[in-house]
């Protein structure tokens, strides 16, 4: 059953708590055209337990959002494979996580994703699929219903973010800019056992079944989270615009600040970024000018009005 959108507001003041970094990798350590899961079997597998087969996916210097390489997740057939890559994801069942990625997928072409609830993928038990068909749509399943969530563009670079929050038997997903989907971490797709577990994330070559896939992805960060408050909505801000921006957004909240309200704008790895902000009343405007492209958090603390939010600068 699709939650409320409580978790999906609420689960990003954890990445302002302490953190643990479990894995991240911009893939610019690996040599182009060899496998990421026979370079390393620690964080990488495949479908069928076969690093360096052709469900493997390649180091690829096609596309790249940092440095020069990604990983190219490319069918050869519009059904899909043979790529089927599984990132780890330690069979978690306490705690809170986050991990994001960047995906780039050419005009023409699909992607497509799907959280496994268990590392040993036999049997498979699929929590949520994502399929990124060459529409431009964002389909998701996580209830044995695909339902359109919003759309995503080609050519570029685009931020993909999964939270997790076991011990609330909460997730979160979100795409691009698209508003993110929330739901709860015990469905599956495929099966009537319910289980509240995250085992790995399956990045198979595949375009919705009509549509070649084609998805490149970089810069993996997956991270432990200290919750704080990570089940407390943040519903104080009325608004975030424009959103995404490329030089100005301005935050609207409910209430005015006071002189002793802090304003933090910090990137996806927690740290604060430097960015000037200017209060007017209930407003903020953030300058945005200097603040290289990416995903970010904007924080404002003022005693009991407490707001985290999304923004994405282009």
């Amino acid at each position: 059953m699709k939650r409320p959108l409580l978790f999906a507001l609420a689960v990003i003041p954890s990445l302002l708590a302490a953190q643990t970094v479990l894995y991240s990798d911009d893939f610019e350590s690996y040599t182009v055209a060899t496998m990421i899961a026979q370079n390393n079997p620690t964080n990488w597998n495949t479908w069928s337990n076969a690093p360096g087969g052709t469900e493997d996916a390649p180091i690829s210097d096609a596309q790249a959002q940092s440095g020069s390489k990604s990983i190219g997740i490319v069918a050869n057939a519009a059904g899909g494979g043979p790529t089927d890559l599984l990132l780890k994801l330690g069979n978690k069942t306490t705690g809170s996580y986050v991990l994001t990625f960047a995906a780039y997928i050419p005009t023409g072409k699909g992607g497509y994703f799907n959280l496994q609830h268990q590392e040993n993928v036999a049997p498979a038990q699929f929590a949520i699929e994502v399929i990124l068909p060459a529409s431009g749509d964002v389909q998701v399943n996580s209830t044995g219903t695909v339902e359109t969530i919003g759309t995503y563009p080609h050519d570029t670079w685009f931020p993909v973010i999964l939270a997790f929050d076991l011990d609330n038997t909460a997730a979160m997903l979100a795409v691009g800019s698209n508003t993110p989907y929330a739901w709860a971490s015990n469905t599956s797709t495929n099966t009537a056992t319910l289980v509240n577990q995250i085992g790995a994330i399956d990045f198979f070559a595949y375009g919705g079944g009509t549509d070649m896939g084609e998805m490149y992805v970089d810069d993996v960060s997956y991270i432990a989270v200290t919750p704080s408050g990570i089940a407390t909505a943040q519903r104080d801000a009325v608004s975030i615009s424009p959103n995404p921006t490329r030089d100005r957004a301005t935050v609207t909240l409910s209430s005015p600040l006071t002189a002793q309200a802090v304003i933090e704008l910090v990137d996806m790895t927690g740290a604060v970024v430097d960015a000037r902000a200017t209060v007017n009343g209930n407003s903020v405007l953030l300058d945005l000018g200097k603040v290289q492209a990416g995903v970010y958090f904007v924080r404002v603390a003022d005693g009991a009005q407490q707001f985290t939010g999304r923004l994405v600068k282009q």
